[in-house]
């Protein structure tokens, strides 16, 4: 029951090494650990509502993402279908789609194959409850038990073989669940909705498992962020969160290898760990290591030369190395006034 509940798949064809971290995390750092953290009003109150205000006008609704301009290392622009966005060269896109939508956009990029279906079964209790409620359920059809207020919600991994089944079907069985979990006797069936989901996760077989691609792309300035992408936990909320904090953070690393002091080379070092292993991270690796070769031979100091990634100009015409130069001596122009360059 524990692997249903947590891959969505049986444990016969579930990954071990999905399965594995939640035990680590929960049970093997003890009681405190087992405790979950649930959305009291629900995930629209907890997640969405707080993005929409802090995003404020620059979200988009209704448009969907057809295309990817794709060139050597870069993406350059966005297809909505009737709206293309250029990207200028400090732009980054993360891209957060189903894995399907993913092979679709970036090519040849490995994706899970195949999903694996969920059914929730949500119905209204005669009194209301204030006090939330959250269950684990073993030896019937649902996993999960949730109580709020006056709605009780169920959940079934695994339910590839209901998804053809009527809604009643599905909830006269349930029902009988809900009400022994919440200690209501032989109430009868209330009114009741039954929500299928045919993609509710990637299907966490060890062949999946194994296909889950990292944040970064052969794309410098294009990344990764789902469930389904190579977080180290199964397809849960908290996977989909630590993807998106993986993206944030890749992101923001590139502009920041320069802050990290040192010489050049340390500065190439966390260059490499961030771009290295795609063609144009190594071959602008190799350019920065050419230049600081040059550099070292012709007796340019460290504190008179740095590599600053965070220095970008427009890709039109700048396709190399930019080279900035701070001139110290005085200078004036034809009117005598002091320049500084």
């Amino acid at each position: 029951p524990l692997a249903v509940a947590v891959l969505n798949a049986s444990a016969e064809e579930g990954a071990a090494s999905l399965l594995w971290p939640v035990l680590r995390e929960t049970f093997g750092r003890g009681g405190a650990a087992c405790r979950p953290l649930i959305a009291e009003e629900g995930l629209s109150e907890c997640f969405v509502d707080p993005a929409l205000r802090l995003l404020g006008d620059r979200i988009r609704f209704n448009k969907r993402l057809r295309a990817l301009g794709l060139e050597p290392g870069r993406v350059v622009s966005l297809d909505f279908g009737g709206e293309a966005i250029e990207l200028g060269p400090e732009d980054r896109v993360i891209l957060s789609v189903p894995p399907q939508a993913a092979a679709g956009l970036v090519e040849g990029i490995v994706t899970p194959r195949g999903s694996r279906a969920i059914v929730n079964g949500h119905f209204r209790l005669d009194q209301g409850r204030r006090t939330m409620s959250y269950l684990g359920l073993a030896g019937g059809l649902a996993q999960w038990l949730f109580v709020r207020h006056d709605v009780a919600s169920v959940t079934v991994s695994a339910a590839d073989g209901l998804m053809d089944d009527a809604a009643e079907d599905r909830a006269r069985p349930l029902w009988p669940e809900v009400a022994f979990a919440l200690d209501l006797g032989d109430a009868p069936l209330p009114a009741y909705r039954i929500v299928k989901d045919r993609g509710g996760s990637f299907g966490q077989a060890p062949a999946n498992a194994r296909a889950r691609p990292g944040v970064r792309t052969p794309w410098n300035n294009l990344y990764l962020a789902e469930d389904w992408t190579a977080t180290r936990l199964p397809a849960t909320l908290a996977g989909a969160v630590s993807s998106g904090w993986a993206a944030a953070d890749a992101v923001l690393a590139f502009a920041a290898a320069g802050a990290g002091g040192g010489d050049r080379s340390s500065v190439l070092g966390r260059l490499a760990d961030i771009i290295g292993g795609s063609a144009e991270g190594d071959a602008g690796l190799a350019e920065l290591a050419a230049i600081d070769g040059a550099l070292k031979s012709l007796g340019v100091s460290e504190a008179q030369a740095v590599f600053e990634p965070a220095i970008v100009r427009g890709l039109e015409y700048y396709t190399g190395a930019v080279f900035e130069a701070e001139l110290l001596l005085e200078t004036t122009d034809e009117k005598g006034h002091p320049v500084r360059f």
